[in-house]
């Protein structure tokens, strides 16, 4: 019972069963969006934050609450013929660097974009795009992971998959014409490197830039000769993800720690120099997961993807260690992944978070640092609040609930999951906005049935294309407006060979019953409302018998027989009395598995109730401690090993130490927790296959994981100066894993089962 994982990624194989008899853990894969170091920059008053595909601006000078005045999706272009496995699509904004009017964008392999900012960045749009330069390799496109610039050079560290694994380098790219950005020079990482080769962030000081592999440490390229970048200097250190520069010193945020390195040219050599740290800083009693830094003056502000924005003092620099943490933001700020320090009014910074998007902190005093303004909810382009997988084609649909108006607009996401032996992946295809607050979705038949709020329900065709490497064409097959009450989730099922139906949560408007087997005219045939249904969240169908989450009315069993005139069968409250008024739970969630149905009851946990005689809903068991006193999202499935085994997976909808949780159900005893996962957001919805969970992680995007048992190699005790040469490690899994073939090229998903 074994599962191979590959370094920090993950290796993503074929599963044969779903239950875990061990104690397992889930274990993180990939995401989307990849967590990234240089995605704010300020442009006169205005920050320009990038998010997922997004970039939005904000008048930080007139408008201190963070409002977006523009918002901007990079372009996805077509495939040009590539065969290659990174073809067109996303995995979204890496680095943005701004220099003479000029904006220059990394969008993994969707290469260099490049932006003339107009006087008033208030009026940034698509237009002011002006060229582009995609990096191909052989038949694919390489990685744009970051981006620096100077003059008339822009800077760009790449990274591809190749039989031996990662290669990386950078690349000199002339945009004396920005319209026609030309390559004029390349240097690959150094050959004394690991196999995995993987530049992370770039960062440019004087005649330098500065690069970070994740698997090897940081490079210090030459640029004296704009167009001939040379090898200077290398500093052996693994996990290394960002680096700033800060007088002759270099500060390498390396996830379990941050060393200093001195990096005066004047002790530079004609060969290639290896150098060595001076100081090092494990802070948190070496539970550090330093994933930014900006080092200025006397501090050094590190992102951390557990304790938010920490604060060093560096002001003798050879002498940091781990008690030199002398301030930290942490409230809602967990995942960081990006930091812009602003001197234009005192001391602020500005944070890309995985909690809120984008926050703006004062530390003027490090030690009393505090909140000045957030994105909020409304804000945050990259939202995640459901996620939908079809095993059939490998693409994934993500929605978040975003309503607003004019350009602004968010709604649904179409990705294309790219998996092999060593590599899992989620490239954006395609985005199609809409007009209210989507929160929901169910893909069948080609289509996504989409819940949108206050929009009522979409009907969108995704238009995914022959090949893989194509971006996707979305549009809108039809919509059906509800006029009493907002739409909040929906279950489409094929009740007989002519007849297809749309089961929509319509919150006060109760249950609605659609006839969608036209899905380009879907027709209201039936609906449950008033004091039978009256909040509905979300529905799940089984046979005859609709599942509803009712809110604080708790869950409904609805006779669905009759599609014309549904009628209500059993109503489960929380608690021994009937007095709704006396009601301590809110049923927020559904999942029905044979006769039993799992409820996610809020502050009441996870109630498992008997529905074998849906006119009789009996409690049979519940989990409610810490930290599942409060569940936001529930989903249930059969075990594929053992029928008498139900997996349950729990989303709390928190930003607590574990927001997400592995159970079983044997019949014979109440839910048994396995494992739990820490996200960086606030999990608000599961999609799970196999031993696969992808998670809607709100502002952190979405999220895989495998359930195993798999525990990181890393020692506490961190050590610099070594290279990282044993990436593929082999661990004993919770639950049986078989690989199989895979094809590398087009990434197909064939080993999933049906989520509903």
């Amino acid at each position: 019972m074994k599962v191979l994982i590959c370094s920090i990624i993950g290796l993503f194989l074929s599963a044969t069963c779903v239950f875990a008899e061990n104690a397992s853990t889930l274990s993180y894969l990939n995401r989307w969006p990849s967590k990234s170091s240089h995605v704010i920059v300020k442009i006169a008053d205005y920050v320009f934050h990038g998010d997922g595909e997004t970039i939005t601006v904000y008048n930080t000078k007139t408008d201190p609450d963070l409002t977006p005045v523009s918002r901007v999706r990079i372009r996805l272009t077509p495939a040009s013929g590539l065969s290659g496995q990174q073809a067109s699509g996303t995995e979204g904004i890496s680095g943005m660097f701004y220099d003479g009017d000029l904006l220059y964008v990394a969008c993994g392999n969707e290469g260099l974009q490049i932006y003339d900012v107009p006087a008033d960045p208030a009026d940034f749009s698509e237009t002011d795009r002006v060229g582009g330069y995609i990096v191909e390799k052989e038949d694919s496109r390489a990685i744009v992971r970051d981006v620096v610039a100077a003059g008339n050079y822009a800077y760009i560290g790449y990274y591809r998959l190749s039989n031996q694994g990662y290669d990386s380098g950078i690349q000199a790219i002339d945009v004396s014409d920005p319209t026609h950005p030309v390559l004029a020079g390349e240097t690959e990482f150094p050959q004394s490197f690991a196999e995995l080769k993987r530049v992370e962030s770039l960062t440019i000081a004087g005649n330098y830039v500065y690069a970070t592999d994740m698997y090897n440490g940081l490079v210090v390229f030459d640029i004296a000769v704009p167009s001939t970048p040379v090898i200077e200097a290398v500093f052996y250190i693994s996990s290394a993800m960002d680096v700033s520069v800060s007088g002759v010193y270099a500060y390498v945020a390396a996830v379990y720690g941050v060393a200093v390195v001195n990096i005066d040219p004047a002790n530079f050599t004609d060969d290639v120099d290896v150098l060595s740290s001076v100081a090092t800083c494990q802070y948190n009693d070496s539970q550090t997961k330093a994933f930014t830094v900006a080092a200025d003056g006397n501090y050094a502000y590190i992102g951390d993807l557990d304790l938010g924005l920490v604060i060093l003092d560096i002001s003798d620099p050879e002498s940091i260690n781990n008690n030199s943490v002398i301030g930290q933001y942490d409230t809602d700020a967990q995942g960081v992944y990006s930091l812009y320090l602003d001197d234009t009014a005192g001391k602020n910074i500005y944070i890309g978070d995985c909690r809120k998007g984008l926050q703006k902190i004062d530390v003027t005093d490090p030690a009393n640092t505090a909140l000045l303004a957030d994105v909020k909810n409304t804000g945050t382009p990259a939202d995640a609040d459901d996620v939908y997988v079809d095993t059939a084609t490998s693409y994934v649909f993500t929605v978040d609930d975003d309503a607003s108006s004019g350009e602004i607009k968010e709604g649904l996401r179409i990705f294309f999951a790219i998996v092999s032996e060593d590599y899992v992946s989620f490239l954006l295809k395609g985005f199609f906005p809409t007009d209210g607050e989507a929160t929901s979705l169910y893909f069948y038949d080609g289509l996504i049935y989409l819940a949108d709020g206050s929009g009522g329900l979409k009907i969108i065709n995704p238009g995914l294309p022959e090949k893989s490497a194509e971006v996707v064409n979305p549009s809108l097959t039809a919509g059906l407006a509800i006029a009493d009450g907002n739409v909040n989730g929906v279950f489409v099922k094929k009740d007989d060979d002519t007849h297809t139906y749309a089961y929509l949560a319509a919150g006060s408007g109760g249950l609605k019953v659609i006839d969608v087997s036209d899905p380009a005219t879907p027709v209201l045939v039936g609906e449950i409302a008033g004091a039978d249904v009256y909040d509905a969240r979300k529905v799940d169908v089984k046979g005859d018998f609709a599942f509803v989450a009712d809110g604080d009315n708790g869950i409904k069993t609805v006779n669905i027989a009759d599609k014309t005139a549904p009628v209500l069968a059993d109503t489960y409250y929380v608690g021994d009395s009937d007095d709704l008024d006396d009601i301590p739970g809110c049923a927020g969630d559904v999942s029905v598995v044979g006769t039993l149905i799992y409820g996610a009851f809020n502050n009441e946990g996870l109630h498992v109730i008997e529905a074998a005689n849906p006119y009789e809903l009996v409690k049979v068991a519940q989990y409610a401690a810490t930290p599942y006193d409060s569940v936001k999202g529930v989903f249930a499935a059969r075990s594929d090993e053992n029928e008498g085994v139900d997996l349950i997976w729990l989303a709390n909808g928190t930003m607590l130490d574990e927001n997400m949780g592995f159970f079983t159900e044997p019949s014979t005893v109440p839910p048994q927790r396995i494992g739990g996962y820490h996200t960086s957001g606030d999990v608000k919805d599961v999609f799970v296959s196999s031993d696969f969970a992808f998670l809607a992680d709100g502002a952190g995007g979405f999220q895989a994981l495998i359930v195993n048992d798999y525990q990181s190699d890393y020692d506490d005790s961190w050590e610099d100066n070594v290279v990282p040469v044993d990436t593929h490690r082999e661990k004993n899994s919770g639950c049986f894993i078989q690989a199989s073939a895979t094809d590398l090229r087009d990434g197909i998903l064939g080993l999933f089962s049906s989520r509903r």
